[in-house]
C-alpha cells in the first residue's frame, strides 16, 4: 500500500527530530515503528491497562492520554 501524508509545517521539525533520535533511515521505517507502538498501546488499553511512563527512582508514573485511548475506553 502506498500512503501519502501531509505534515503540518510546525510538525516537520518533530518528524526530522524523530528521524534523528530513532536513527531511522526512511520515513517508511518511522511510520511502521509508530504504527507498531500505537497498535500495542491500543491492545493494552483494550485489556484495561493504562499506558504510562515510570520514573523508576521515585515509583511515580505519568499516564499517556490520547483521544484514541479515550475512545477505546468508552467503547
Amino acid at each position: 500500500m502506498r500512503t501519502q501524508v501531509e505534515v503540518h509545517p510546525d510538525n516537520r521539525k518533530v518528524v526530522d527530530q524523530l528521524m534523528t533520535d530513532g536513527n531511522f533511515k526512511t520515513y517508511e521505517e518511522l511510520f511502521n515503528t509508530a504504527l507498531t507502538v500505537l497498535y500495542w498501546c491500543l491492545k493494552e488499553v483494550n485489556s484495561g491497562r493504562i499506558i504510562a511512563s515510570l520514573d523508576e527512582q521515585t515509583g511515580k508514573y505519568k499516564e499517556l492520554s490520547m483521544p484514541a485511548f479515550e475512545h477505546r475506553r468508552a467503547a
